[in-house]
């Protein structure tokens, strides 16, 4: 497993957004995350720091990860309630359009596979990763059987045994 080795420190302001970028560019590295993980999770956090600036209700933000390789897990700390409170809003398709905050949650909820706030202070976005490593693992299988089928019918069709 994975420990919670990158942490991250940000202002809740516009410009650290590339600090984003960057944390998750090197987390989807350092996992071997493919582009389309890659993808939702940049606009998951991109969008999650964006409604916390919008919300503006507190000046600074903890980011850190915990992963099993089956799920990646960011959590978000401190978080206080209102923001906690503005998350678990209900939002559908007909209100979306009028703000940019309910726009906001609403692809959160589209992207994250769950987002938990049990934690008093914190807001933890979920990703399941399992099915990606199950394709790597699986086609890396499939080369290692290959390579293994070769190696026998190079043996058996040797000849001068």
């Amino acid at each position: 497993m994975v420990a919670k080795d990158q942490a991250l420190e940000l202002q809740l302001e516009e410009q650290s957004l590339t600090q984003i970028e960057h944390f998750v560019d090197h987390l989807c590295d350092l996992l071997k995350i493919n582009d389309a993980y890659f993808g939702n999770i940049l606009m998951s956090l991109t969008e999650f720091f964006s409604l916390l600036v919008d919300i503006g209700s507190q000046k600074t933000i903890n980011i850190t990860y915990k992963t099993d390789y089956q799920q990646l897990t960011i959590y978000f700390s401190p978080i206080n309630e209102n923001a906690i409170d503005t998350l678990k809003s209900e939002v559908d398709l007909t209100n979306v359009i009028d703000s940019e905050i309910n726009k906001r949650i609403f692809i959160l909820n589209k992207l994250v596979d769950k987002i938990s706030t049990e934690k008093k202070g914190e807001v933890s976005l979920i990703f399941d990763i399992s099915a990606l490593h199950s394709i790597v693992y699986d086609d890396r299988k499939k080369k290692l059987q290959e390579f293994y089928r070769k190696k026998e019918k190079m043996k058996v069709g040797g000849g001068n045994d």
